[in-house]
């Protein structure tokens, strides 16, 4: 519970970065302490977009891209980092991609986020919590994921949401929190992706056409 209470007090604080009306950008922040870097944007808001962040022992490269403005089956935003440090730090990034007109809801649609992570050394965690920001700017997180790493490892997890309403313009947004060990070097992969969930008119038909086609090559099969 601590941890999420950080969480929303750390988002809290990026809240203060303004970001173009249409653009995806990506923030940090380091050891919790403001202020909020923009790191780098694109007012294209598909992307790609990348920067290098350096402090300390540490370096990070990440890069983010999105299919905004969206299409009525999709909506999905990408995140990449790497990571090496010498030295024991935390560090928060922001990914965020705006003017995403669909999918929207009603009919509800399924937010699905994904986190992997990848590491040769070091021990530390890595948290992914995404946000969905509507047209009344009012960012809620959608799922949280925490994943640790201890030396050459690998762990991947997803999560879902279901979305009943929704309207655009929206922001994709994520937050990974980098927990990082002393000598640590890792990869990490985020994605966020809006499908809408089919209704069960067009689930029944969809079941109706393939039994329809698997009865016809049976058929088929038969006669030869």
């Amino acid at each position: 519970m601590k941890k999420l209470a950080s969480l929303f007090g750390v988002f809290g604080i990026a809240a203060v970065v303004p970001m173009a009306h249409a653009a995806i950008q990506i923030s940090y922040l380091i050891n919790g302490v403001p202020p909020t870097t923009v790191c780098a944007v694109n007012v294209v808001s598909s992307g790609p977009v990348s920067c290098s962040i350096s402090t300390g022992g540490t370096t990070i490269q990440v890069s983010a891209s999105s299919n905004s403005p969206g299409a009525p089956t999709l909506a999905e935003e990408f995140g990449s980092v790497s990571v090496t440090t010498t030295d024991a730090v935390n560090i928060s990034l922001w990914i965020s991609a705006s003017s995403f007109t669909a999918p929207i809801a009603p009919p509800d649609i399924t937010s699905v986020s994904s986190l992997s992570t990848t590491s040769t050394t070091g021990t530390g965690s890595v948290n992914l919590a995404t946000c969905l920001d509507g047209t009344k700017l009012i960012c809620g997180f959608l799922t949280n994921i925490t994943e640790t790493y201890n030396g050459a490892s690998f762990t991947s997890h997803s999560a879902n949401k279901t979305i009943s309403s929704l309207s655009g313009p929206y922001t994709l947004t994520q937050l990974i929190n980098l927990t990082l060990g002393a000598n640590s070097n890792l990869s990490v992969i985020t994605s966020q992706v809006l499908t809408p969930i089919p209704e069960p008119a067009s689930v029944a038909l969809l079941v109706g056409v393939v039994l329809f086609a698997a009865g016809g090559i049976r058929r088929q099969v038969h006669r030869a």
